[in-house]
């Protein structure tokens, strides 16, 4: 993929990662749901905006930023795999694969851009949490239904 579709990819993927971890943290229960609430509404979600920021502003290839991101394996056929695994995760509502394979995603954008480890313990931290429902989990369907990547 070339350099713009791929900084592309990656931008939705944080976007739709933002859209996510919102709707799980009013998923959590009532007890816990408040400090969920505090830690993104107060920190989280503006450590991931500026890492999105972070990926819109790069203009071209020869970015500090975009080589970081190749060396990381967010490039080429290396992120249209880790964007295929995470959309078909989605697609199919199985939430837990989703998480698990974000974490993998997102242990990669960390070893390129600063700021990305509170997200992945927020993410973390929502999971420990998350109900033994069965899967396919229509909600995630219907939301990468609407936002998709």
């Amino acid at each position: 993929m070339p350099f713009r579709e791929d900084r592309m990819s990656i931008i939705r993927i944080l976007r739709f990662t933002k859209t996510l971890l919102a709707h799980l943290i009013n998923r959590m229960p009532q007890e816990e749901q408040p400090r969920f609430a505090a830690a993104w509404e107060q920190q989280i979600r503006a450590s991931l905006d500026v890492v999105i920021a972070r990926v819109e502003e790069m203009e071209a290839d020869n970015s500090p930023l975009w080589t970081r991101l190749v060396e990381a394996g967010l490039s080429g056929p290396s992120l249209d795999l880790k964007g295929h695994l995470l959309a078909s995760a989605l697609g199919g509502g199985l939430l837990r694969r989703f998480l698990r394979l974000l974490n993998i995603f997102l242990r990669s954008l960390a070893e390129a851009i600063p700021g990305v480890h509170p997200v992945i313990e927020l993410k973390e931290l929502l999971e420990e949490f998350l109900p033994d429902e069965p899967e396919p989990d229509e909600e995630i369907i219907g939301i990468f239904g609407a936002a998709p990547f």
